[in-house]
């Protein structure tokens, strides 16, 4: 999984993390927020890396269903 990813720590809103995009060549850009502290910014790829490892980019299931499995509350 991780050998299909490729992070990118930019500038974010305060109120965002980190997001993902996955591309049309079957990798997953994943954008940290550049402004966090290291650990959250760990907190912030490890998220990202549920999502992409529940297919979530795939699914049809609401955002809040996916965000909770990706937090660990499913």
């Amino acid at each position: 999984m991780i050998e299909n990813t490729v992070v990118r720590y930019i500038r974010l809103p305060v109120t965002v993390r980190a997001v993902t995009i996955p591309s049309e060549d079957g990798f997953f850009n994943i954008y940290i927020n550049s402004a966090l502290n290291t650990a959250a910014q760990r907190a912030a790829y490890l998220h990202e890396l549920r999502h992409i490892a529940k297919d979530h980019f795939y699914d049809d299931n609401p955002v809040s269903q996916n965000e909770a499995e990706a937090n660990g509350r499913s």
